[in-house]
């Protein structure tokens, strides 16, 4: 089988690509995955860090210590990615399934940030917090880092999918 020089020139960016990715996954984990628009604002990341403004440290301790840390899998995900393009980059022959992996991974996350979107409160706080609440009313709205993950998962689904059928 003859490898044209094009197609070659665009295997070699695949890998910096997936690592690039799954490194920003990991690090929207540490971001705002949750924000609240109204009275206190609170602000909740994707590993369990609140805060509160104005809160008490004895409050914001309380929703730290039932926070559902939803930001885990990204963060494992995210890894995984760019430990795959680490590989990719290494290895010529670790493409196609380095690619494979990176799609299941990042649709994974994709499909994660989803649902972590549709209640954001649900994923990022325990039950003790969520039945506190009151259960008709949304009190968290997706933050930018959940936004964000979302977007470079479904663009890392992307790449893969794309380096897999060039193949």
């Amino acid at each position: 089988m003859t490898v044209r020089s094009g197609q070659d020139d665009r295997d070699r960016w695949t890998a910096p690509v997936f690592v690039v990715f799954g490194l920003a996954l990991f690090g929207l984990s540490f971001a705002s995955w949750g924000v609240g628009k109204e009275g206190v604002e609170p602000s909740v990341s994707g590993l369990g860090k609140v805060s509160v403004p104005g809160a008490s440290a004895e409050d914001v301790a309380f929703l730290q210590n039932h926070t559902g840390h939803p930001g885990l899998w990204t963060l494992i995900l995210g890894a995984v990615i760019a430990v795959v393009g680490v590989l990719m980059w290494w290895r010529t022959e670790f493409r196609r399934g380095g690619a494979l992996i990176a799609a299941v991974a990042g649709l994974g996350a994709a499909i994660w940030t989803v649902v972590t979107i549709s209640a954001p409160e649900r994923r990022l706080f325990d039950t003790s917090v969520n039945d506190a609440l009151d259960a008709g009313s949304s009190v968290l709205q997706p933050g930018w880092g959940l936004l964000g993950s979302l977007a470079i998962a479904l663009a890392c689904v992307g790449a893969a999918v794309w380096a897999l059928v060039r193949r």
